[in-house]
């Protein structure tokens, strides 16, 4: 490797990062014009937590733990599918009743996750969609298993 490529590496990279970034606000605005919050924020701290965030939910995933984390409101959730869905990281999850929540299939993108953590409480595997409708994914990153035969 020539000297200087890793740091040129590591700069395109976090380049490629903050585009990304930008043009996934630039398609939420839908045009509209510029509001408080659409900064971009610092990249390093920005793609740490991704990463935090992406090895806690593919952990629950693997060991089918729950999940609590604020999207929205805060609630706890069986993490099912977790992948890209049109360019956007997501996570599908089947989310437990609360006083005033209703559960239900909920697909979370993951830049609105926050305050997230795997419980110790786990559940049984995969469930069936009610409507037995898929959803598409550009790419899975990993599913659920179904749960353990009796």
């Amino acid at each position: 490797m020539q000297p200087g490529a890793r740091e040129y590496d590591t700069v395109m990279e976090t380049r490629r990062a903050n585009v990304h970034e930008a043009l996934r606000i630039v398609n939420r605005a839908g045009g509209q014009p510029p509001q408080s919050g659409d900064e971009l924020l610092d990249s390093g701290s920005t793609m740490a937590f991704h990463e935090e965030i992406d090895q806690l939910i593919r952990n629950a995933i693997t060991k089918k733990h729950l999940l609590r984390f604020t999207h929205k409101n805060q609630g706890i959730a069986e993490p099912q599918d977790y992948g890209i869905q049109n360019g956007i990281i997501v996570l599908l999850s089947s989310r437990r009743a609360k006083q005033q929540q209703l559960p239900g299939w909920r697909l979370v993108d993951l830049s609105e996750i926050h305050d997230c953590e795997m419980m110790k409480q786990r559940f049984a595997g995969n469930r069936e969609a009610a409507s037995r409708k898929h959803h598409r994914w550009d790419e899975i990153f990993i599913r659920v298993a179904p749960p353990a035969k009796a």
